[in-house]
């Protein structure tokens, strides 16, 4: 990130490093009106004439990683976890559950519970095609109904690698970024079909993989799995209604809501990262900014063949030398790692948060074994839990009403990085430009990068 930041590699010296925002050849935010046309589809001389799609540094390269981690994801749980995935896919051939395929404590307690029939989650899925179908022909979405089938069928092709990989290395793989991808090629300059084709491509298999982690757990309390359904079910339909409301509370009663100089810092960088997502994968489309034949970021795709040939190594040194290190290489999880930047940084990632992990998942858990299998994962739902209530708590009582306290946490990043003496000027070598989202070189008076970016044949060359 930092060399190509430097090498200004992709014009990425001339913009923010780690932001998640799209940026024109003017060093400006993208403005996507000027290449919409009335219909909200991509006007292609308006494109032309305007500007090509930029991103920073920071966030051209997560895509990069967001592709290498789909194939890795899968060839991972092809090598390493092909045997419980078959016999997973054999019980359902032969229409048994897990209650009657293995016989532990858990399974033989959980047996006096009757388990949901199939066709309860057949009713779901029923009830939610019919829902979305009314919805995108009623109503102008640019979304085909063969849409929901191809979401629907890579959910297929990804929930249970997905599932593994989440059970067993705590990541999870969201389809967001294959799901536009796939919608760019097949409905390219539709923005709107775009974002649908996301929404359900992304949920589905997301969905189905929280469900399954939340039974697991329900699973250990010895809780009804018939009360575990109507519990979630109930839920997902109330907690639509009160989102809704809660969007359009924030919409009507927060003053410049998603500007960057909001005064209580409403920036909303997830949002941000959705509206930029629907501009470059559903207006401009993939095959302008991804594919081969000169296109900018073309460079990301070999993200798709680094992924798969990554695990396979480290596979075969594993099955070499069994007692090595080699076991413990999670290469779906190292490219994990990238997929936390743009617009979020090392607060984010790995304070506090790695530092507790390393603490409790290696100190304790080698030196207080028994308090660790008792404790750790208790303390671990608290801590959660008094972050959440705590947000709550703050939101209304000092962030709703603009009085946050200032002092050196809330202000390091519009300014000085250290406030106490230090043996070195760190200041002067780092003065948290990231912060400030300020480019490292100064943009050209006539911008940078082709003058006019032809839309079927871009030109070639370092741009």
């Amino acid at each position: 990130m930092s060399r190509g930041r430097y090498s200004n590699i992709w014009q990425t010296g001339y913009l923010p490093l780690n932001d998640n925002h799209l940026w024109d050849r003017n060093g400006h935010r993208y403005n996507v009106s000027r290449i919409l046309t009335s219909e909200h589809t991509l006007d292609k001389e308006a494109y032309n004439n305007y500007s090509p799609a930029y991103w920073g540094a920071a966030n051209a390269l997560l895509y990069g990683f967001f592709f290498a981690f789909y194939t890795a994801g899968l060839v991972h749980a092809a090598l390493y976890h092909y045997k419980p995935i078959i016999d997973g896919f054999r019980a359902m051939k032969e229409w048994k559950n897990a209650q009657t395929g293995y016989n532990d404590l858990h399974n033989r307690l959980m047996r006096n519970y009757a388990e949901v029939p199939e066709w309860w989650f057949g009713c779901i899925m029923v009830v939610s095609l019919t829902c979305g179908i009314v919805m995108v022909e009623i109503y102008d979405t640019q979304f085909p109904i063969w849409g929901f089938v191809i979401c629907i069928a890579l959910a297929f092709i990804f929930v249970v690698p997905a599932g593994m990989i989440t059970a067993v290395g705590n990541v999870q793989i969201t389809l967001n970024v294959i799901a536009e991808l796939i919608g760019g090629y097949a409905l390219p300059g539709k923005p709107l079909a775009n974002m649908l084709f996301k929404s359900y491509g992304l949920l589905v298999t997301s969905q189905a993989i929280t469900y399954a982690s939340d039974l697991k757990l329900g699973h250990y309390l010895k809780l009804s799995p018939r009360l575990q359904f109507w519990a979630q079910t109930i839920a997902t339909v109330w907690a639509a209604f009160v989102s809704l409301g809660v969007i359009n509370w924030q919409i009507l009663h927060i003053d410049n809501l998603c500007t960057p100089n909001q005064s209580a810092h409403f920036t909303c960088p997830g949002y941000n990262t959705f509206f930029s997502a629907a501009v470059v994968w559903g207006v401009i489309g993939p095959a302008k900014m991804y594919s081969q034949g000169g296109q900018i970021y073309h460079v990301c795709t070999y993200g798709f063949l680094i992924g798969a040939v990554a695990p396979i190594p480290f596979w075969f040194l594993a099955r070499r030398y069994p007692r090595s290190w080699f076991k413990y290489v999670h290469v779906p999880a190292f490219f994990n790692g990238g997929l936390g930047w743009a617009p979020y940084n090392l607060s984010h990632l790995a304070f506090p948060g790695l530092w507790f992990a390393i603490f409790f998942q290696y100190f304790v858990r080698k030196r207080y074994l028994a308090w660790w299998s008792k404790y750790n994962y208790v303390l671990a739902t608290a801590l959660t839990a008094s972050v959440a209530i705590f947000g709550v708590i703050w939101f209304f009582s000092l962030q709703f009403v603009d009085h946050q306290p200032v002092w050196w946490g809330n202000t390091v990043w519009e300014g000085e990085i250290f406030t106490i003496w230090v043996p070195f000027n760190l200041n002067s070598m780092a003065d948290n430009c990231d912060g400030r989202k300020c480019p490292r070189l100064e943009l050209p008076p006539d911008g940078f990068g082709p003058v006019r970016f032809l839309f079927l044949s871009p030109p070639k060359g370092n741009y």
